[in-house]
């Protein structure tokens, strides 16, 4: 039986940190049941050594392709740069931080297409363990909310198709194209892969790492940054999108229940973040007008 081709994306902004720990993860995969075609790390508005370590990489690694062409045209550009490039089976875009937890887990994650029904996968989503209280308190709301929204349509839901690792059909990928500046890539994708009449498989059998912000101003612009993006989706889409981010108030409650019995500090300072995220709301009709006063602000404050 002829083996399933995949293409590996990773959009890579200032990653020299984590982007030869991710790449090491992928290469040591377990290629037995698919054939890897091409990796390729697209460098966007790079001004570290991001581009140096990923070139040395690919000496060593053929399949690796660096993209560095000095543009910064955000993570949903490079992502349709990614798709036209593309033309093998499977498209699974990778963040520069996303890090796959074993050998087995792309493999894993390539069986939910098993379902031919199926045209978009995502694996658990676990933190490495943070090193600050504030990473502590991110870390634990997100492990809420996981808990929160596991078992809404047996984790085939919005909230868990989460985009720092996602797999996606040919017959999906070559028929879309994301809106500029998109950061709720992951949403959109969900939404599009149901419109057009497909499935969205959560594969809670494997998992991979990522990294959550370790101070409070980081949390507070990767939060605002992504919520402002998610507001455009119902006009973009359509209303028939909103039930689908529903969270009945029981699972929520057995959910804090169970993560303020394991980790009841960690848990109150990711609700006390939560808590200053909706005083934003209330108060400024955009995130991004938060933004720019602050960057007002430090303008007049270095200026004076």
């Amino acid at each position: 039986m002829k083996k399933p081709t995949v293409t590996i994306g990773i959009p890579a902004h200032n990653a020299e940190l984590t982007i030869e720990q991710v790449l090491k993860a992928i290469i040591s995969q377990d290629m037995t049941s698919y054939y890897l075609k091409k990796i390729y790390v697209a460098c966007d508005g790079c001004v570290d050594k991001t581009e140096e370590i990923v070139e040395t990489f690919s000496k060593e690694h053929s399949v690796v392709q660096l993209i560095a062409d000095n543009r910064r045209v955000g993570k949903s550009g490079r992502i349709n740069e990614f798709y036209d490039l593309s033309n093998t089976d499977f498209f699974v875009g990778i963040d520069d931080d996303s890090v796959l937890a074993d050998p087995k887990t792309l493999e894993v994650i390539l069986k939910a297409f098993n379902d031919k029904n199926v045209a978009l996968a995502a694996p658990l989503n676990i933190p490495f363990k943070p090193k600050t209280l504030v990473g502590r308190g991110v870390a634990a709301y997100d492990f809420f909310w996981a808990r929160a929204t596991e078992n809404i349509d047996f984790g085939n839901n919005v909230h868990n198709h989460i985009s720092r690792v996602s797999a996606i059909h040919r017959k999906l990928y070559k028929k879309i194209k994301l809106p500029s500046n998109c950061q709720a890539d992951d949403h959109y994708l969900f939404f599009i892969c149901l419109k057009k009449g497909y499935k969205f498989k959560f594969v809670r059998e494997t998992k991979i790492y990522f990294r959550v912000a370790e101070q409070f101003m980081d949390h507070i612009k990767q939060q605002t940054r992504w919520m402002d993006s998610t507001i455009p989706l119902p006009s973009q889409l359509g209303k028939w999108i909103e039930p689908f981010y529903i969270v009945p108030r029981s699972a929520k409650i057995r959910a804090l229940v169970y993560v303020y019995y394991y980790m009841p500090a960690e848990i109150s300072i990711g609700i006390l973040m939560q808590l200053a995220f909706k005083i934003l709301k209330t108060r400024y009709k955009s995130y991004s007008i938060f933004w720019t006063r602050i960057r007002l602000r430090n303008t007049i404050k270095n200026k004076y």
